[in-house]
């Protein structure tokens, strides 16, 4: 059992987060939707939904190109890159 610490929902079945910030939808980072998994190969969201707090394949929602977990943009209020849908 894998409970999200911000939405205590169990990732391995809800098809997504209920974080209240911006993120980056699965399926949406840029990447062609053909070759993505039904869910994320780390926090197990469907595609179109929020990935869960750590997921490891989230994109940062203000640089759009590094992992959120490391990116050093993380929590700067910069708008987002304009091609990507932010949620």
């Amino acid at each position: 059992m894998a409970v999200c610490e911000r939405c205590n929902r169990e990732m391995t079945v809800a098809n997504s987060c209920k974080a209240d910030e911006p993120r980056i939808r699965y399926g949406m980072e840029g990447r062609g939707i053909e070759d993505l998994a039904p869910r994320c190969h780390d926090c197990w969201v469907a595609i179109g939904g929020i990935h869960h707090i750590g997921c490891d394949n989230e994109i940062c929602p203000i640089c759009g190109a590094n992992q959120r977990l490391w990116c050093e943009d993380n929590g700067i209020d910069y708008p987002p890159p304009p091609d990507l849908q932010i949620v």
